[in-house]
């Protein structure tokens, strides 16, 4: 804070909680400064003890981001940052906001930056805040008339947000996109500076040695702030016995000139030829990069009657409109420039009146400041600074640019943003937002879904379903009646509209499967009828499903309100409320998955799953490829070829002798074991596997039947009989026969 203070005195580690006066006691602008800082220290330690580092309250949440007509905006209400309050009275627009100006990029202009970046991109969008310093020359309304337009009285501290955005690199482009905004605030350490005044001297001689400490005539407070941001071999800084305070408004400029609209009270709060000055507006404090510095420029000469400032240098233009400012800096000598001065490599610098600085190694950032109270009745420096743990070089005293994930913006060709509008981004809400303490309640005790028999978003068979039924587990043993009244179970079909199973529809029609639900422990169990007219009117319900390609979809809900279990006076009903997650499936598919157990924190909740449903899975048929084999021979009796004959009259032809089965409906994931066997003589044939896995999706498999030896001039009758592993129960055979021959003999 450059303000006309007597000095900057507040320690945390202090444990101050107020300032109080005494009567007859010198009041000083410290004191009073001291409450205020333990103020703000108290009211932003609770805030964020509350609500945390970030937070708005639910219902004025504000600067919410949407997008409309290729505009960024962001809606009005309050958001805190490290316990500082950010309020927007109206809705904003990103171009048009006081505190950002000559942004890189308009919002246009960066989102069609994101469009070109074909999905491997992302839209970061920050509230960026810190907090400034504010005179009469900022805010002339602190002006009072009655002492003059001269008379400056008190300052005021300002909380300054804006809403910055800035494209992202490709990892945030992805559902981890907020989460990667808040790993990116990290803070980095503030540089070290020391500070002494010279050393006496024991040296004999007749040269004059300059005098210990502090040889100033005045109390001042000096500052020394780094102008030129870097390493310690190329940053510099600029220093002022009046903490920075010495600032003139520019009325107009031109060439060398500039003319301001007052020289100072006097000699020592005013300006002189050969001191340096930095002139800036509005748009170095609020560019791209906060707080930026202006143009160093040395005074050449003064004309008073016109307060009119010559330079050395022609000055370049700043913005007048935007309360463009001179301020006074006192470094001089051969080594001060327009780029400040050398930090000196780590050795002592002298600033003046015996006061000398040191840098220590660090990344110096433009703005860094060290403030020094010296003291002329003591002739001494307060250095190291009281309460700070007498370490000689302290960490400078940062203007901390806070920042908050507001929102992360990806290209979405087919997105629809919240309010209706058609647009080409999607939008996750990276903002934190907390209720009022009234409507905090603590965890209701509840019921809870623990596990379920089924796999959320994945595929269930109709054998299945009637075999095992649904069984939800519970975290307690419910006491309420129990029916499909609270157990329902829904099943969406797609309705086949054109007959064409090669489309599907995007209609369902549902209906609701009703089941005996029984209670036993802590388990609730939904079977359906074993009914064989309704199970199969549901089977050839679902074989039309799957000629459209598409699964009934089933969905469970147990009703929170309704289910519950007596316990000691009171009742616990089922809080069902879950949350999703993506897994992955064997097939290496994604779907949605349940968190369980269940829970949302009130007192009764719904919970609700579904799956899909697919048709009874069954053999429809085994099936040789011929139903009579002939052998051909050798006259060693060896099989030369299987045979069969296709029609009558015509020769028979070759043949490789095979089995083909036959599923009712395609295989689900995974494929369908089908166990296979031939009975008759083993000698003679004998399968080429013992069972056979009819492929996901495929309807048909095929085993091989390997004939061994020539049976001789006889047929002989082999059936063959298959069976789905699941299913062991319902066989499918068929018989076939083989039929050899009486091999040649051959007289030599």
């Amino acid at each position: 804070m450059r303000g006309d203070f007597s000095r900057i005195r507040f320690n945390p580690a202090k444990n101050y909680t107020s300032v109080l006066e005494q009567q007859g006691r010198v009041a000083l602008d410290a004191d009073a400064n001291e409450q205020r800082y333990i103020d703000a220290h108290l009211r932003k330690t609770e805030i964020v003890d509350v609500i945390g580092d970030y937070g708005a309250p639910k219902g004025d949440d504000g600067f919410a981001i949407s997008i409309r007509d290729g505009r960024l905006l962001f809606s009005a209400g309050r958001y805190y940052v490290n316990g500082v309050l950010c309020e927007a009275m109206d809705d904003g627009d990103f171009d048009n906001q006081p505190f950002l100006i000559h942004a890189s990029n308009t919002a246009q202009q960066l989102l069609e930056m994101l469009l070109q970046g074909q999905g491997n991109a992302s839209l970061r969008v920050w509230l960026e805040v810190w907090e400034r310093l504010v005179t009469a020359r900022e805010d002339s309304c602190l002006l009072e008339p009655a002492l003059g337009q001269a008379a400056e009285t008190t300052a005021r501290r300002q909380t300054v947000w804006r809403v910055v955005a800035e494209p992202g690199t490709v990892e945030f482009a992805n559902s981890t996109c907020c989460s990667g905004m808040y790993r990116d605030l990290l803070e980095p350490p503030s540089p070290k500076m020391a500070a002494q005044t010279n050393p006496a001297s024991d040296a004999c001689g007749c040269d004059p040695v300059a005098s210990s400490g502090y040889v100033g005539l005045e109390n001042q407070l000096y500052r020394v702030e780094v102008h030129q941001g870097g390493g310690l071999s190329n940053a510099t800084f600029k220093w002022s016995r009046e903490n920075g305070s010495v600032v003139a408004s520019v009325v107009s400029m031109q060439g060398a000139d500039v003319r301001v609209d007052s020289l100072g009270p006097d000699s020592n709060l005013g300006f002189a030829p050969d001191q340096w000055v930095e002139i800036f507006d509005d748009s170095t404090l609020f560019g791209e990069q906060p707080n930026g510095a202006g143009m160093l420029y040395q005074v050449k000469s003064i004309e008073s009657s016109t307060r009119t400032l010559t330079m050395f240098t022609t000055v370049l233009p700043v913005d007048t409109s935007k309360n463009a400012r001179v301020r006074r800096w006192d470094q001089s000598g051969t080594s001060a420039s327009s780029s400040g001065l050398p930090l000196g490599s780590g050795g002592w610098v002298a600033l003046e009146n015996g006061i000398e600085v040191s840098f220590q190694q660090g990344i110096y950032r433009t703005g860094d400041a060290w403030t020094i109270p010296a003291r002329a009745a003591t002739g001494a420096i307060e250095w190291p600074p009281c309460g700070s743990g007498g370490d000689l070089y302290q960490p400078a005293q940062r203007v901390r640019i806070l920042r908050a994930p507001l929102a992360c913006i990806t290209a979405d060709p087919v997105g629809v943003f919240t309010n209706g509008q058609g647009i080409p981004f999607a939008i996750a809400d990276c903002r934190r937002l907390f209720p009022p303490l009234t409507d905090l309640d603590t965890a209701n005790p509840a019921l809870h879904v623990t596990g379920i028999s089924w796999v959320n978003d994945s595929v269930m068979s109709l054998d299945e379903l009637a075999g095992k039924g649904l069984v939800v587990n519970l975290d307690g043993a419910p006491t309420s009646p129990v029916s499909s009244a609270i157990f329902t179970v829904t099943m969406e079909n797609v309705l086949d509209i054109d007959q064409k199973p090669q489309e599907l529809t995007n209609i369902r029609q549902p209906f609701i499967l009703d089941g005996a639900v029984t209670r036993s422990g802590t388990s609730l169990q939904w079977q359906i009828s074993q009914d064989a007219r309704m199970l199969s009117f549901l089977n050839s319900l679902l074989t039309g499903q799957a000629r459209l390609r598409a699964s009934a979809r089933v969905r469970v809900r147990l009703y929170g309100n309704r289910i519950f279990a007596a316990a000691a006076g009171s009742t616990l009903y089922l809080d069902g409320g879950t949350f999703a997650r993506t897994s992955v499936q064997a097939d290496g598919t994604e779907h949605v998955d349940l968190q369980l157990p269940s829970g949302s924190h009130v007192a009764a909740a719904d919970f609700e799953s579904w799956f899909y449903l697919t048709p009874t899975l069954t053999l429809l048929s085994v099936t040789p490829n011929s139903f009579s084999y002939s052998l051909l021979v050798s006259p060693n009796n060896t099989v030369l070829a299987v045979q069969t004959t296709v029609n009558p009259g015509v020769p028979p032809q070759n043949i490789s002798p095979l089995v083909e089965l036959v599923l009712s409906v395609a295989a689900p994931a995974g494929g369908a074991e089908v166990v296979v066997s031939l009975a008759g003589n083993p000698e003679v044939a004998s399968l080429a596997a013992t069972s056979v896995v009819v492929p996901a999706g495929s309807t048909t498999a095929q085993v091989g039947i390997v004939v061994k030896r020539n049976p001789g001039a006889t047929t002989l009758s082999f059936t063959v009989s298959a069976a789905l592993r699941s299913a062991p129960n319902a066989p499918v055979s068929a018989t076939f026969t083989i039929t050899g021959m009486q091999p040649q003999i051959i007289i030599g």
